[in-house]
């Protein structure tokens, strides 16, 4: 699970797509410019947890979420199709038509590390107009 978002990380900032498509061949060149998309959203949502872990620390009244998704939206379907038929998407996460989470799996200890990675790594890339 770790290697997954560490795999997530470096595609983020790299976008070396020969690299992803030789780790997760599932993945092909259908995804196009999707991929992204589907892997900064999912690193922004883990990012967004830990520090719900951290605000849980403050004492504050909040819990964890699941990333809402919509499959209307064609990168929502492709995160469906490679949580459903790639064994290191289905080990970690879970899919339904609504809502894309951790699966029963993953502990919560493990839950909070894999939020911590991403949390201490992911700085998404600005858009320049």
């Amino acid at each position: 699970m770790n290697e997954l978002i560490k795999d997530m990380l470096y595609y983020s900032q790299t976008r070396d797509k020969d690299y992803w498509l030789k780790r997760y061949p599932i993945a092909n060149d259908e995804y196009g410019d999707s991929l992204i998309l589907i892997i900064d959203n999912i690193l922004s949502w883990l990012k967004l947890g830990y520090k719900r872990e951290l605000w849980k620390k403050e004492k504050r009244y909040v819990r964890q979420k699941p990333l809402d998704i919509n499959l209307k939206y064609i990168w929502c379907k492709i995160l469906k199709d490679l949580t459903e038929t790639d064994p290191r998407f289905y080990e970690c996460f879970s899919i339904t038509d609504k809502q894309f989470d951790f699966s029963d799996l993953v502990t919560e200890k493990e839950r909070i590390a894999l939020m911590k990675l991403a949390y201490d790594n992911f700085k998404p890339k600005q858009l320049i107009n």
